[in-house]
C-alpha cells in the first residue's frame, strides 16, 4: 500500500495508473479519478504478489488528467515469508590461533535483508559475547574477544517478513597475546633543519618476532625547538604508512610522549611530561598485519631555523603468539609419575 499524493499542478479530475509492478500482481487505486479540490492523498494497493516475484521493483505511478501527463516512482521489495540457512565459511569450523577481532563470513540467503551474527563461549548461547546485525555476508568483529578461549558462531538471516533458519554452528579458538616492547637502537638522531628540501631523520627498528598485531602504541622522546614544524610518519613492514603527529603544537619545544588509540585526550602542547595521548591518526591502521620486519620512524621538518634531536623511541605492540605446548610433565620431569612407564636391561 502507497500513498499518493496529487499536487494542485492538475485540473481534476485526475486519472491515475501504475506500470512497472511484479508479473501478475494487480493495482488499484483509491479514489480514481481524483476529484478536487487539489492536493488530495490516494492510496495505491498492489495484490496478487506471488512467491515467484521476490527482489526489489519499481513502480511509475502516472497521472492525467487530460493535459497535464506526470508520473513518479516507488520502489516495492518483495521478501519470501521462508528463509533457508546461511553457510558459515570463516572463520572455517575448528580453526585455531585466530585473532582477536576475526573476520567472520558466510554464504547469502535469497530474500534476506539483514543477518544476526552470534558469537559465544557457551555453545549452548546462554550468554551471548558478542552480537550484531549486518546487511552484508561479511562482518569484521569490532571488540576483543579473549585470547585463548573457544567460541561458538552461528548466523540467522532476517527480512521484514520473517525471521530465517538459523545456521550450523561453528568453533574457534583464538590465539595467545603476547605484548612486548621494542627499543630503537640508533638514537640519538639529529633532526636538521627544513625548508626548501625538507630537513629528514630515519630511524629503523627491525623485529624479529612473527605474529598478528592487534594492538600498538609508540613512545617518542627528544627535542625541538619549533613543534609545528615536524611530522612524524611511522611505516610498518608491510609499507602501511600513518603520520602519528602532524605539525603540532607551533611555537612549543619538544616531545616526550606515548601515542595510544585507546587514550582519552589528545596531547597537550607541548607534548611533553610521559604521558599517554591519542595520536594524530589512528594507529589501528597496522591492526591485523605482521610484526615481523622492518619498522621506519621518518621526522620531517618542513620549515628552516629550527633543529632538534630524536633520542629514544620505541614500539610497544600486542600481538597473537602461538600457544605454548605443556610441559613433558606437568610437575616437572625429575618427579613425574613414571608407573607407566617400562624399561629393560640388554
Amino acid at each position: 500500500v502507497f500513498d499518493v499524493d496529487v499536487n494542485d499542478a492538475f485540473t481534476p479530475p485526475v486519472t491515475l495508473s501504475a506500470s512497472g509492478n511484479p508479473a501478475g500482481s494487480t493495482t488499484s487505486f483509491s479514489p480514481n479519478p481524483v476529484n478536487g479540490p487539489l492536493p488530495v492523498t490516494a492510496t495505491l494497493t498492489v495484490g496478487s504478489i506471488g512467491a515467484g516475484v521476490v527482489g526489489s521493483h519499481i513502480i511509475t505511478i502516472t497521472g492525467n488528467d487530460g493535459v497535464n501527463i506526470e508520473g513518479t516512482d516507488v520502489e516495492l521489495n518483495v521478501y519470501p515469508n521462508s528463509l533457508g540457512a546461511p553457510t558459515l565459511i570463516a572463520p572455517a569450523d575448528g580453526a585455531t590461533n585466530v585473532g582477536p577481532m576475526p573476520e567472520m563470513s558466510w554464504s547469502a540467503v535469497v530474500g534476506a535483508a539483514t543477518y544476526l551474527l552470534e558469537i559465544d563461549d557457551d555453545p549452548a548461547f546462554g550468554s551471548i559475547d558478542y552480537s550484531v546485525v549486518v546487511a552484508d555476508t561479511v562482518h569484521e568483529v569490532t571488540d576483543f574477544l579473549n585470547a585463548v578461549t573457544t567460541y561458538y558462531w552461528r548466523v540467522t538471516p532476517e527480512n521484514l517478513c520473517t525471521t530465517g533458519a538459523t545456521s550450523s554452528v561453528f568453533s574457534f579458538t583464538t590465539a595467545n597475546i603476547a605484548c612486548v616492547t621494542y627499543d630503537s637502537t640508533d638514537i640519538p638522531l639529529l633532526i636538521p633543519e627544513g625548508g626548501g628540501t625538507s630537513g629528514t631523520t630515519t630511524s629503523v627498528l627491525d623485529i624479529v618476532n612473527s605474529g598478528e598485531i592487534v594492538s600498538l602504541t609508540v613512545t617518542l622522546t627528544g627535542t625541538h625547538t619549533y613543534m609545528g614544524d615536524l611530522d612524524f610518519n611511522l611505516v610498518s613492514p608491510a609499507a602501511t604508512s600513518v603520520t602519528i603527529i602532524e605539525q603540532s603544537c607551533g611555537s612549543d619545544e619538544d616531545f616526550d610522549v606515548t601515542l595510544d588509540d585507546q587514550a582519552t585526550a589528545p596531547f597537550p602542547c607541548p607534548p611533553v611530561g610521559g604521558g599517554t595521548y591519542l595520536p594524530s591518526n589512528p594507529l589501528a591502521g597496522f591492526n591485523s598485519e605482521e610484526v615481523n620486519g622492518q619498522w621506519v620512524l621518518t621526522i620531517i621538518d618542513n620549515y628552516s631555523g629550527d633543529t632538534g634531536s630524536l633520542n629514544a623511541w620505541s614500539l610497544d605492540i600486542c600481538a597473537t603468539s602461538a600457544v605454548a605446548e605443556p610441559p613433558f610433565f606437568a610437575d616437572g620431569f625429575e618427579s613425574g609419575d613414571l608407573s607407566g612407564w617400562s624399561s629393560s636391561s640388554p
